[in-house]
């Protein structure tokens, strides 16, 4: 199979991307629960924290 190295990069980052997807489903309950207890049981506080270093994340 002959790929040029921008088809190499591209598949390289799509699956970075999905492994890190996938850290995120596993890992998530886990931080969300400890959020959750170190915020008082405000578990929409902790998912709206999670969601917003995604975000930032994502936008790196």
């Amino acid at each position: 199979m002959n790929t040029t190295v921008h088809e190499q990069a591209q598949a390289t980052a799509a699956e970075r991307r999905r492994d890190a997807q996938l850290a995120d489903r596993s890992i998530r309950p886990v931080i969300e629960h400890a959020l959750t207890v170190y915020y008082d049981g405000n578990a929409e506080l902790a998912r709206t924290l999670i969601d917003q270093l995604i975000a930032e994340q994502g936008a790196e």
